[in-house]
């Protein structure tokens, strides 16, 4: 679980929205010397944001808002120190 911020903005108005969502990882470490080490990782985020905004409302309905879903995969990879 992780928390998400997302801020839509646009010519007509802003709007923000802070939801709970899914995240998760993947990966794997490989210690070259005592100190230094290969990585590569799998990400994955998920969550639901709720705008409330006029800028993709019709007018003739009064209601406001949209909703996007946003997923994402990263995939990492990297040298790291350990001291």
């Amino acid at each position: 679980m992780g928390i998400f911020f997302g801020n839509l903005t646009t010519p007509v108005d802003s709007a923000t929205s802070t939801k709970p969502g899914f995240t998760t990882q993947l990966g794997l470490r490989y210690l070259l010397t005592q100190n230094l080490g290969v990585f590569g990782e799998w990400k994955f985020n998920h969550v639901r944001f709720d705008f409330d905004t006029q800028a993709f409302t019709p007018t003739i309905t009064g209601a406001s808002g949209v909703q996007f879903h946003y997923n994402a995969n990263l995939f990492v990879f990297g040298l790291s120190y350990h001291f």
